[in-house]
C-alpha cells in the first residue's frame, strides 16, 4: 500500500510564482514558504507571512483547514499541518499539498507517519538534484503506507498534537526564563 492509496482528495503541486515574490502590507492572501516553518518543523509561523493581491490565484491552489504541506525540495522533506487562518493561503512551489478525506484518515496522523525514520529513510533514497535537492511527486505518492485503522489514527495524532504543544509551551517557558534572568541581572548592574 502506498501514499497513493489512502488520499482521496489528491496531491498536488503548490502555485509556481514566476520571479520573487512581492508581499503587500495589506495583502489580502497569505502566502506559505519555506522561511514561514517553525524551527521544529510543527508548523508555520503565520503572523510573519508574506501577504499580496497581485497574484489572481484559482480556488485550486487556496489551502483547506488540515491540508498536509509537504516540503519537496531541499534536505529536510517533513510533512507540516496547515491551519485555517483569517485570511486564505496558497502554498508556493517549494511544497506538495496533500488533501485527504478526514472521514477515513486522520490528518495529524498522516504528518506523523511522513516524518518518521522509516518514511525519511525512503524519502532520502529518491532525492535527486545537484545544487537543490527534490523529490518528485511520484516519489511522494509512492511513500509506503501502512493499514491503521481510523481510531488508531485518531489516538496517535491527538497524542502528537499534544506533545507537539508541550514542546511550544517548554521553548515558551525557557525563553520567558531567559528574559526574567537578564533582566534581574541588567537590574543587579544598575542598581550598583
Amino acid at each position: 500500500m502506498t501514499l497513493e492509496d489512502w488520499v482521496v482528495e489528491g496531491i498536488k503541486s503548490g502555485y509556481s510564482f514566476r520571479g520573487k515574490i512581492e508581499p503587500q502590507v495589506d495583502g489580502a492572501v497569505g502566502i506559505l514558504q519555506m522561511k514561514d516553518i517553525t524551527a521544529d518543523y510543527y508548523s508555520f509561523d503565520y503572523e510573519q507571512v508574506d501577504r499580496s493581491s497581485a497574484y489572481d490565484f484559482k480556488d485550486k491552489y487556496i489551502l483547506q483547514d488540515k491540508d498536509i504541506l509537504f516540503v519537496s525540495k531541499g534536505a529536510n522533506n517533513y510533512a507540516i499541518l496547515f491551519h485555517q487562518q483569517a485570511f486564505p493561503c496558497v502554498a508556493s512551489g517549494t511544497f506538495f499539498v496533500i488533501r485527504v478525506d478526514q472521514s477515513s484518515v486522520v490528518p495529524e496522523f498522516l504528518v506523523w507517519y511522513i516524518n518518521q525514520s522509516t518514511v525519511q529513510s525512503y524519502l532520502a533514497e529518491r532525492k535527486a538534484g545537484t545544487y537543490v535537492v527534490n523529490l518528485t511527486k511520484g516519489d511522494v505518492v509512492g511513500i509506503p503506507m501502512r493499514q491503521v485503522d481510523y481510531a488508531k489514527q485518531q489516538k496517535i495524532g491527538a497524542f502528537v498534537q499534544l506533545h507537539q504543544r508541550e514542546q511550544q509551551l517548554i521553548t515558551l517557558l525557557q525563553q520567558s526564563k531567559k528574559q526574567v534572568i537578564q533582566r534581574q541581572l541588567i537590574n543587579l548592574i544598575e542598581n550598583e
